[in-house]
């Protein structure tokens, strides 16, 4: 037998069946082919050829490309890929520059933050939500225009923040339990002022176990379901 030559229209893929050892994205993908090259070498001399392309076997590459029974080898996902991915799925919310002023805290702030991070992630952004006031009440809702007004359903007060965690009828029972625990903490609780608590790390349990109790949040009502 003569000399065989394998004609290609892929001039890339024919310098990494050359070069097997060359290290390249894909490289699992034409390894098993290179091998066989090789052992095939020994007993017939291989000659790998470059050719133009041709449309009408393009044509029928791409018709077997879309058969659902064709065998597909994929590129495992880099290192690099997989940590974008982590960090984009773990990705702070984004909020305004306003809303970024609230979360700093000006006294001890490295004592906050860890407090903050020894919780779970969905119980830190609740928190993080209402500090900064980007979060799932009725003023926020009406000021992003997903909802037609800003009051309280239930006290037909604003629902903000301040409303929610200290005056809202609704939560009364999981509040006075919230306030006794503070008490004995010796946290001050002022109705007027909610950065007294939300900026407190020895508030930031009772303040925890408040939200759990509501059940109220989306991200909050996940993280319950999945811990059950």
């Amino acid at each position: 037998m003569g000399e065989v030559h394998i004609l290609c229209d892929d001039q890339a893929a024919l310098r990494k069946v050359a070069d097997p050892t060359k290290q390249s994205t894909g490289q699992h993908l034409y390894l098993p082919t290179s091998n066989k090259l090789i052992s095939l070498s020994q007993l017939i001399p291989i000659c790998l050829t470059w050719c133009p392309g041709n449309k009408k076997a393009d044509r029928k590459a791409k018709k077997a490309e879309s058969n659902p029974s064709a065998q597909r080898q994929t590129i495992p996902p880099s290192k690099a890929k997989i940590k974008q991915q982590i960090l984009n799925e773990n990705k702070p919310e984004h909020f305004t520059p306003e809303e970024n002023k609230r979360l700093w805290v000006k006294s001890c702030p490295w004592k906050f933050n860890k407090e903050l991070n020894s919780q779970e992630k969905a119980v830190t952004s609740t928190i993080n939500q209402l500090r900064s006031e980007h979060v799932v009440l009725n003023t926020y809702l009406n000021r992003i225009r997903a909802r037609g007004d800003p009051l309280c359903d239930e006290c037909k007060h604003l629902k903000s923040v301040r409303h929610f965690l200290s005056h809202c009828r609704r939560f009364k029972a999981q509040r006075k339990k919230m306030k006794t625990d503070l008490q004995h903490g010796k946290i001050r609780f002022k109705s007027d002022n909610m950065r007294g608590i939300l900026d407190n790390p020895r508030a930031i349990p009772h303040i925890v176990r408040f939200i759990l109790d509501l059940n109220k949040f989306e991200n909050i009502q996940l993280y319950r379901k999945q811990n059950s």
